[in-house]
This record gives C-alpha cells, structure tokens and sequence, in this order.
C-alpha cells in the first residue's frame, strides 16, 4: 500500500521524525480520578498485523518560517512498516527518510538526508533497537540505541561522522526501562492499535535522542481533513505541554476507519 499525504505549514522536516505519540496509559475525560489503565498487555502469540504489509506512506513537507508569509514546500517524508525479526524475535520493521527538496535547501542552504530504521515486538509493541542516520548539512552522526528488558537497561551509541576518522561521542549505558519503551518511529504508529475516541487522554514514555520523556496527549475531536490526495474522516490528537525539548506541541490527524493511518501533522 503506498499513500502520498501532507505535512502542512509550520512542520520543519529536521523535526518531522524526532517525536511521537506512544499511549502508555488511557483515562477517560469525564473525571480527573478516571480509572487509568494500560493499553499494551503481553500476548501469548504474536498479534493481528495491523497495517498493509509493505504500507508505505509519503508525506509532503511544508515549511512557514515567519508568521502571514506564505508556505513553501520543502521536501518529504517516507514510512514504512513490514514483518521483521530482532534476535530470533518477530518484530515490526519499521524504516522512515527524511529529505529536504527545492526552496528550503536554496533558502537555508542545507541538504537534509535523515534515515531511521526499528524493530518493535510483535507481541507487545514494545521497542528493541533504533538507528538514526543523520545526514543535515555538514552535520552527521549515527545513533544507535539498544533495549534490554532483561537487564532492565538500555545503551547509547553516538557517532560523529563528519570528522576523519569519525569520533566516539556516547557510549553509554543506562538503568530502569519505562516498559513498554518506545522509539521516535514506533510513536507514529502504536495509537493505530487502539480504539481511541474524543475526550481520552494518555501518556507515554518517549526515548528521544537516548533520553526517557513524558508526553501527555489529548483526543480532540473527529473532523473531516482535506489533503491533496482527498478528503477523510479523522480523529484529531494533540499534545498537551510541549513534545520537543525547545517546547511546542503536536498534532496529529488519524484516519478514522481502519487502517487509521495519518494523514496530517502539525506544529
């Protein structure tokens, strides 16, 4: 399956794949003591495939730098999910590119070729292993990071590979996985898995750039959104509290009926 979406105005692509969306935990808005319960539970097999084997979604990347001027397209984004396996574990392969085109390369003068690739367990959806290639102008590193549930820990590999011969910046290991961990990549996907409605609200526990994160996340309302590829029923989410490390928050439109895939973002 192969979907060509929008990310709109005021979505900056160096941003695009460094946040997400994961639901530790959902409550119902009708009282501020709801009954708070965990949406990944331990399955004895691994569970339904929930998306097009193969899906690959496409996003265009539209960038707004100064309040009442006019958007400019400024380059895209690729998803992509497949059956995959992590040390004899079946997993979910998800890979995503990110990569600036026309007037944000001419304007800023810097070429973005960003690469993220995960494994994420079948059974529970939680994160193995995550690698970023980051391509952003003269910048480039590679960072690699690495969950171990059994010990109860996860590394930091950091690379920095714009210099000759490239340099060590992290190798570190740390303690107490918030569990089930998420990545920057399987953040996109886990809210597909559930039945999510106006008016819940949940958290989860992002590992950005090798550091755990907090994020609290709001189910706004259904609305009809249209894009270039046409017009689709979606349910509306957004962060409350700021997602990035500067501040800001997130929306993220879903397609209301299976295979709920977005088909907007926003910042």
């Amino acid at each position: 399956m192969r979907l060509r979406g929008l990310l709109p105005a005021g979505f900056a692509i160096g941003l695009v794949l460094l946040i997400g969306l994961y639901p530790g935990s959902v409550s119902s808005s009708g009282s501020a003591e709801a009954e708070r319960y965990p949406l990944l539970l331990p399955s004895p097999k691994p569970m339904e495939f929930p998306f097009a084997e193969g899906e690959l979604l496409e996003f265009e990347v539209f960038w707004k730098p100064v309040f009442l001027f006019p958007s400019f397209r400024a380059g895209r984004v690729r998803l992509k999910i497949e059956p995959g396996e992590y040390q004899g574990r079946p997993t979910f392969h998800i890979q995503a590119w990110a990569e600036s085109e026309g007037t944000l390369s001419r304007v800023a003068g810097i070429e973005i070729r960003d690469y993220f690739e995960s494994h994420v367990d079948r059974h529970d959806f939680r994160s193995y292993w995550n690698r970023q290639k980051l391509h952003e102008g003269s910048r480039r590193r590679e960072l690699e990071i690495t969950f171990d549930y059994e010990s109860d820990g996860w590394t930091v590999r950091e690379i920095d590979l714009a210099v000759d011969p490239s340099r060590v910046l992290r190798d570190v290991r740390k303690a107490e996985i918030p569990s089930p961990a998420v990545d920057v990549l399987s953040a996109f996907y886990l809210p597909r898995l559930f039945a999510l409605s106006p008016g819940d609200t949940f958290s989860f526990d992002l590992n950005q750039n090798g550091t755990f994160r907090r994020i609290r996340v709001r189910i706004e309302k259904e609305e009809k959104v249209s894009i270039p590829l046409g017009s689709f029923s979606s349910i509306r989410m957004a962060t409350v509290g700021g997602v990035f490390g500067i501040g800001g928050d997130l929306t993220i439109w879903y397609r209301s009926e299976p295979p709920g895939f977005p088909v907007r973002f926003e910042t």
